[in-house]
């Protein structure tokens, strides 16, 4: 599968579960993985380039050895034939790896790092069949000069074969040499404010990213709940638009899909029809494909 040309890239997370709705109204909602082909382009090409899968965590366990926690609903996933159905329509699958709160990748030493990517090569990639890793460090321990040993190694062991995506928060002290390793990234300060969003693009630009490595990440969700970074359908339409100056981005990132459903999104959530499935799921994803020209 060739990527569609850096112009009209879309990358979703995709988590099993979404809490919607609030009070006696929440409930949880589990979108499949195989929900993303119900999406496509004009052409009748799915509308997502690269599914992130999470519910992935860094551990370290006796002896400093790193390895992988999984949850439940994650497991049962990879070990079922959705993610070859995505493949087969020419979807590329990526593992989401997170912290778990207390360690990360930066807590990963040094000398685990050749090991921790060869486990992760042939105990992750290969046992299941993914793509690639997209690393999701959040507040890294030890910041990106922890990170760089096990991304080189990382690098190393899936050679050019295999995607290796970076989340990107606060990462301003990422060397150059360390943005090599990476095919792109996806800027996720999220928010509404489509000003604050291009400076931050800017800052990534300005440390060494190049456009065509950087995807604009945004959020979906109720706008109106203040305490909580959701980026609103107009600005999710203003900021695909959007190009930087003197060039142009790789596309645009999604966090998630799975909470791109109406019964999450919506406000106020959970009136009568907007249960989830229902025919206005996806609507911030529907208007980047607008966008695109692509729907």
């Amino acid at each position: 599968m060739k990527f569609l040309p850096f112009t009209k890239m879309l990358v979703v997370y995709w988590l099993h579960t979404v809490g919607a709705g609030t009070g006696a109204n929440r409930q949880i909602v589990h979108v499949p993985l195989t929900d993303v082909l119900h999406y496509t382009r004009a052409d009748g090409s799915p509308q997502v380039n690269v599914v992130n899968m999470t519910g992935a965590s860094i551990a370290i366990g006796a002896n400093n050895v790193p390895y992988l926690q999984m949850d439940t609903l994650l497991l049962q996933t990879l070990q079922s034939n959705e993610v070859r159905q995505l493949q087969n329509a020419g979807i590329r699958v990526v593992l989401c790896i997170q912290g778990n709160g207390k360690q990360g990748f930066g807590d990963i030493a040094a000398e685990q790092a050749t090991y921790f990517a060869d486990y992760l090569k042939h105990d992750v990639l290969d046992k299941y069949g993914l793509d690639g890793i997209d690393v999701d460090d959040e507040y890294p321990t030890g910041g990106n000069t922890k990170l760089e040993p096990v991304v080189a190694a990382m690098r190393g062991a899936f050679g050019r074969g295999k995607i290796i995506s970076k989340a990107l928060y606060l990462d301003y002290d990422m060397s150059r040499k360390m943005i090599g390793y990476f095919d792109y990234g996806g800027v996720m300060d999220y928010g509404d404010s489509a000003a604050f969003l291009q400076e931050v693009y800017y800052k990534y630009l300005a440390i060494g990213w190049t456009n065509n490595k950087l995807l604009m990440g945004v959020n979906a969700g109720p706008v109106s709940q203040k305490d909580e970074a959701f980026t609103s359908v107009a600005t999710v339409k203003t900021m695909t638009a959007w190009q930087p100056k003197g060039g142009t981005k790789r596309g645009m990132m999604l966090w998630s899909f799975s909470q791109d459903v109406q019964q999450y999104t919506h406000d106020p959530q959970n009136d009568a029809g907007l249960l989830y499935p229902n025919a206005n799921d996806h609507e911030w994803q529907r208007e980047i494909m607008t966008v695109y020209g692509e729907q």
